[in-house]
């Protein structure tokens, strides 16, 4: 019988944890390492955690939208971007999304 063993983002997650219970133990220049740590420690564990982002070339499209490529299909152009981008955001400054596109 196999055990639970935690994944990688749980780990990353519990050391950010056990940091965060140090903060007020820390003069301020300690400090600020620490929250330095545990935000890179957060967002590892969500790149691990967020889905591929399909390939892409995106100098072609930013090229493509600059002549008007995709002028006839902006909206669905527009789409891609905003996924794009919220999938970023998602990872590195979750807090920073509308409550909308937060997972």
């Amino acid at each position: 019988m196999r055990h639970h063993r935690p994944d990688a983002s749980e780990l990353l997650r519990t050391v950010a944890s056990h940091l965060h219970a140090l903060r007020e133990r820390l003069d301020h220049g300690d400090r600020y390492q620490l929250i330095v740590c545990g935000h890179i420690l957060d967002l590892v564990a969500r790149e691990i955690e967020a889905p591929p982002l399909a390939e892409m070339d995106e100098a072609k499209l930013v090229a493509e939208i600059r002549t008007g490529a995709r002028d006839e299909t902006w909206g669905a152009t527009f789409d891609l971007i905003m996924h794009r981008t919220i999938a970023r955001l998602a990872v590195v400054r979750p807090e920073h999304l509308a409550p909308e596109h937060r997972l």
